[in-house]
């Protein structure tokens, strides 16, 4: 698409420049068609992306505030639990101040083995209610642990599930972002290439100003050309002073000095493009002389009495 679009650019400026004004027309057409589908697709995905920056800060808000009450939670329990340990504390304490101490008696072996009896039938009953409390504590202990085993093993595959959604999401906002990359660098070329169309289109209409205007937006980049739309636009200044660059930046090179002194014959006169004609003849000695840039100093090299 992006070689395809720089051919109907190249067209349709040739078209605007030779005066085929319909047919650069339907050409710029198409490019503008083209601009509209990849500005339309570069919205909807950006739409997404704002859509998804903003669900994503409301998820990290509230796992922030969740993470926030988990912390409250848990200090209020360790207070709860001071607590409770301090109530225990105390209650055992108060339970050993008021406890009887055992008693003795006098009468001997017959009470000895009365005190003996007691103790006997008063220590049945607590070792079998010792040993079950033993094995209830055992069976919750088991239950308690599976049901962390249950948990830890659920916290897992929720964590793998998480990082599985993560990575997708990642990979879905990476080929988007690629996507939106290329999208914006196909608008702007686009862009450009209607504007250089339109530059020329306004050239061909003599509308200078205008199109040096779109120029300036184009993708063109002729300075020859340019300065001489300059010098149309009144501009002769700005005009001589770019070509002159172009001189020094290229010295030696024909298109420059034609340039130059086709601009101060039709700005001036045959005498103040006598000097500049002057280098060009040495150097297009050897040229065509039919190109049209040559072509057209003709009757500059006549006034000045050069032979063709």
């Amino acid at each position: 698409a992006v070689h395809q679009n720089e051919r109907l650019r190249h067209l349709a400026v040739a078209h605007a420049l030779t005066g085929n004004a319909e047919q650069a027309a339907e050409l710029r057409t198409e490019l503008e068609t083209r601009l509209q589908e990849a500005t339309s697709e570069l919205n909807k995905l950006e739409a997404e992306q704002a859509a998804d920056k903003q669900a994503e800060d409301v998820t990290k808000a509230a796992a922030k505030q969740d993470d926030k009450a988990a912390e409250d939670n848990a200090a209020k329990e360790a207070v709860k639990g001071e607590a409770d340990k301090g109530e225990a504390d105390k209650g055992e304490a108060d339970k050993n101040e008021t406890a009887e101490p055992p008693q003795t008696t006098a009468t001997g072996e017959a009470a000895g083995s009365t005190d003996a009896t007691a103790a006997a039938d008063t220590d049945v009953t607590p070792a079998a209610d010792d040993a079950a409390a033993t094995e209830t504590v055992a069976t919750a202990d088991e239950v308690a642990a599976d049901d962390n085993a249950s948990d830890s093993q659920q916290a897992e595959d929720k964590k793998t599930d998480g990082k599985k959604a993560a990575e997708n999401r990642k990979r879905r906002q990476k080929e988007r972002d690629d996507s939106i990359k290329k999208l914006k660098e196909s608008k702007e070329k686009l862009e450009k290439q209607i504007a250089a169309i339109q530059a020329c289109e306004l050239a061909s209409d003599k509308q200078w100003e205008p199109a040096l205007e779109a120029w300036d937006k184009s993708d063109l980049d002729d300075k020859l050309l340019k300065a001489e739309w300059m010098v149309e636009a009144n501009k002769q200044d700005e005009a001589f002073e770019l070509v002159t660059k172009e001189i020094d930046s290229k010295p030696g090179e024909v298109l420059p000095l034609a340039v130059m002194s086709w601009l101060k014959y039709r700005t001036a006169s045959a005498t103040a493009a006598s000097e500049t004609f002057e280098q060009l003849r040495l150097l297009a000695s050897t040229a065509d002389l039919d190109t049209p840039l040559l072509d057209r100093l003709k009757p500059l090299a006549a006034e000045l009495g050069f032979d063709e």
